[in-house]
């Protein structure tokens, strides 16, 4: 449960974080330490991967909300901010609404670091099953980071849109 709560914060936390950080770029070392490693059969870049959860409004009601992330062939990947509503094409180019970090491919895994001025730098474990990333770890960043088993797995669902 920890994990799910802590996943939840961060995003939330990035999203907070938009208007007093419009930079796209961090230190991240993951692709520097170890070389660019991408496998566009494994992630797809032709497209977006989108998680879908439910919330509880202030008005007490349940509403679906989407997020999406979007991966580039250099490395790059962004991470939006939710929407109440599947996102549309305008909302899929626009990459000011989340926030960005890098990965790199080993195996069916994906590796993921970002960044948040409230928790730092932050590696992500997906694993890659079909058309599918799903969340499995998670660690700080340091020279042998620790990793810890997500209690709850966020899904992605692979989308092909014309971007």
């Amino acid at each position: 449960m920890f994990s799910l709560v802590f996943y939840l914060f961060v995003t939330n936390t990035y999203c907070q974080e938009i208007e007093n950080c419009k930079c796209k770029s961090r230190n991240f070392k993951l692709i520097k330490k170890e070389g660019l490693q991408i496998d566009t059969t494994l992630v797809k870049i032709n497209g977006i991967y989108i998680f879908k959860d439910s919330i509880i409004d202030l008005k007490n009601i349940k509403r679906d909300r989407y997020s999406f992330c979007r991966f580039f062939e250099n490395g790059r990947v962004f991470f939006s901010c939710g929407y109440f509503n599947f996102p549309h094409e305008s909302d899929l180019n626009n990459l000011s609404y989340g926030y960005y970090g890098e990965y790199k491919i080993i195996k069916n895994q994906i590796i993921i670091e970002s960044y948040s001025s409230y928790v730092g730098y932050i590696l992500e474990l997906y694993k890659i099953e079909g058309l599918k990333i799903i969340s499995t770890d998670f660690a700080k960043r340091s020279n042998k980071p620790k990793f810890e088993k997500v209690f709850s797995s966020i899904e992605y669902d692979f989308y092909k849109f014309k971007l």
